[in-house]
């Protein structure tokens, strides 16, 4: 079986190859086209028929950004995401003749890892998918749960202080393209073009004045959210996803915070740990398969 896997991010559009087992092949990519979202089909289906035989595919599985609505749309009263959201679906069935699937990234992440990661043979867990924003998702018994707004998992949504606004949402205050921002802001006499998440985890194992005063405010952030989550949802694990997780340090930095939370606090009354994806940055790609196989699968 030949499927096409897509996974729609707000930097970057990634496609790969891949059979019904999940063996992945090469994994190819192009911008995000974030000035026109109008143009993700005609910019998608020209990449996917440059790299890729389509005339032998048999489905097309998609993760993207956006709340999924589960009627095969992804978006939520946003014009980013009602520009390709709600008809990218039947354009590339229409146009391929195969049957597409499309799920939130947060969502795929977490059905990955259920599938073949971290969180095999548990009954409840979390993720958080750090990135351009902050995604998630939360399966009971092996199913995402959705909520009524179908915005349950999506905790880029949770409300922090922001030092220059009153309020503003985790997504903004806390992901990965906002600490890179902010230590970005923080040096203007630096030329920072190539800073990501992995060059900052690089300065921090250097412990760079530079990085360090936001990276703490970052991992401490992270680490009060986790311990909420915990006791909100009670989960047998939550996993870290995204670029940064495959740091190991970021790991161990995020635990050491978690037991100085849990250290402060004479009431609470369990051992706080995470762990990271298994599947990384493939996760979501992962997942959408996972998705379509359970639809189409034999």
């Amino acid at each position: 079986m030949k499927l096409v896997l897509i996974d729609i991010g707000g930097t970057s559009v990634k496609t790969t190859m891949a059979n019904e087992l999940g063996n992945l092949g090469e994994v190819t990519s192009f911008l995000t086209p974030r000035a026109d979202y109008r143009q993700m089909f005609s910019l998608l289906t020209e990449h996917l028929e440059q790299h890729y035989a389509m005339d032998e595919i048999e489905g097309i599985a998609i993760s993207s950004m956006g709340i999924a609505r589960g009627d095969d749309t992804i978006g939520w009263r946003s014009p980013i995401y009602e520009a390709f959201g709600t008809t990218l679906v039947p354009e590339l069935t229409n146009y391929y003749q195969v049957p597409v699937t499309i799920e939130n990234d947060g969502n795929c992440a977490a059905l990955c890892e259920y599938w073949l990661g971290n969180a095999q043979n548990c009954s409840s867990f979390a993720t958080i998918v750090f990135g351009t924003s902050i995604g998630g998702a939360i399966i009971m018994d092996g199913k995402v749960i959705r909520g009524a707004n179908r915005l349950a998992g999506e905790f880029g949504y949770f409300i922090e202080k922001d030092p220059e606004k009153q309020y503003e949402i985790w997504s903004i205050s806390g992901s990965t393209v906002a600490l890179v921002n902010k230590v970005k802001q923080a040096n203007p006499q630096l030329e920072m073009a190539e800073l990501d998440g992995k060059v900052i985890m690089e300065l921090v194992s250097q412990q760079s004045p530079l990085v360090m005063p936001h990276y703490e405010v970052f991992i401490e952030q992270l680490a009060m959210n986790i311990y909420n989550l915990q006791y909100i949802l009670d989960p047998e694990k939550i996993l870290i996803g995204g670029g940064i997780s495959a740091s190991q340090q970021f790991i161990d930095d995020t635990n050491q915070k978690l037991q100085e939370l849990t250290a402060a606090i004479p009431s609470n009354v369990i051992e706080l740990a995470i762990e990271p994806c298994q599947f990384g940055n493939d996760a979501n790609l992962l997942g959408a398969l996972y998705c379509w196989l359970e639809k189409y699968g034999n």
